[in-house]
């Protein structure tokens, strides 16, 4: 009886065996999509001083040069920092000592001109200066940098936020933006500055700053090797269509929601290419119909990145160079100390009359008593 049972133990665990291992193999684990490779929206083109990088869920990694910038990550600068960073749409940040940026949203897609699948979120700590690139520049660009005191609205433009002095402080050296808090709204044009105390306050009115003010700011977020930056933007350039394309897909893939009208639209796209009826010329970023080339329009974008960039070299070349000039006559000024002697001889002069009208009367009182 005992031999029986053992035989029938064995038989059902052979048979079992198979089961097990084709379960195994009918249900694999399927690997999570992360972001780790297609979600990569910038580059660090320059970094000084110590800063760090942490991705979502992840452990804080140091920043180095060349290192990719993902959705979602938090870069962190320490103290007399810099970090520079360039996104794949030619958008660059440079964070100032003791600054976050994190990265809430971003949506860039190059077929589009409108803003509707082109836009993007910020949240930002501490000093910085933003260059806009091609988002900012699409028609009503949704471009928004979430700051301490307030959300900054963008408008293809060049500008500093940051504390100064007891206060926030926005100026704009190119385009317009408009500063919003709890108290009210602001908004500043090309040249023009505001401060705002806090969250609850209301933006003071944008006037035109000293150009000391203005200096004191910039050196916030001055590189010391800027010259070396630009050329690994023009390095990495060849690279950005890619890192579009990859991103552009991995957003239809993980965040749908983010999109307006996109079946719409690439149905629109399908009908242009000759599977329905042609659709009617409409007017891109640089104000000229689309209806050309796909080709066509990728070199006129090539183009207006080149030029951009170009601007960006001529505009930090020329403050450069007055920088160095003010300086220089900063350190050859000599301190005036004419000013003294004059001051003296004239309060003598002044206390002329009063020292003569002194001595008559110690001469009469001296003649009295001899009387």
């Amino acid at each position: 009886m005992l031999r029986r049972f053992g035989f029938l133990a064995v038989v059902l665990c052979l048979l079992a065996a198979p089961a097990r291992a084709e379960a195994q193999i009918v249900q694999p684990p399927v690997p999570q999509e992360t972001a780790a490779k297609d979600g990569r929206i910038g580059t660090v083109l320059d970094v000084e001083g110590s800063a760090a990088i942490t991705p979502v869920g992840g452990m804080p990694a140091a920043v180095t040069v060349n290192m990719p910038v993902y959705l979602n990550d938090i870069v962190q600068t320490g103290a007399d920092a810099r970090v520079f960073i360039l996104f794949i749409d030619n958008t660059n940040v440079v964070l100032s000592a003791n600054a976050l940026l994190k990265i809430d949203k971003y949506v860039y897609d190059p077929d589009d001109d409108t803003s509707a699948n082109n836009n993007a979120a910020y949240t930002i700590e501490g000093a910085f200066e933003y260059v806009s690139g091609l988002i900012g520049h699409r028609a009503n660009p949704d471009v928004q940098v979430n700051t301490p005191v307030g959300s900054i609205g963008i408008r293809g433009t060049d500008f500093w936020g940051g504390p100064a002095d007891g206060q926030y402080d926005v100026v704009v050296a190119e385009g317009q933006v408009s500063l919003k808090t709890d108290g009210g709204e602001q908004l500043v044009n090309k040249g023009e500055g505001t401060s705002v105390l806090n969250r609850f306050s209301r933006p003071a009115p944008a006037a035109v700053w000293s150009a000391a003010r203005l200096n004191r700011l910039a050196a916030t977020v001055r590189l010391a090797h800027y010259a070396d930056a630009l050329r690994r933007m023009q390095a990495i350039q060849s690279r950005q269509p890619e890192f579009r394309q990859t991103y552009g897909a991995y957003v239809r893939r993980a965040h749908p929601q983010w999109l307006h009208n996109i079946a719409a639209r690439r149905a629109a796209d399908g009908q242009a290419q000759g599977r329905g009826p042609r659709r009617q010329n409409r007017q891109g970023f640089n104000g000229q119909n689309r209806s050309g080339q796909r080709g066509g329009d990728q070199a006129d974008r090539r183009k207006m990145e080149e030029n951009r960039t170009q601007m960006w070299r001529q505009r930090w070349s020329a403050w450069r160079q007055q920088h160095r000039q003010d300086m220089r006559q900063t350190q050859t000024q000599q301190p005036v100390q004419q000013s003294q002697p004059q001051q003296r001889q004239m309060h003598q002069q002044a206390q002329q009359p009063q020292r003569q009208e002194r001595r008559q009367k110690r001469g009469r009182r001296w003649r009295a008593r001899q009387d």
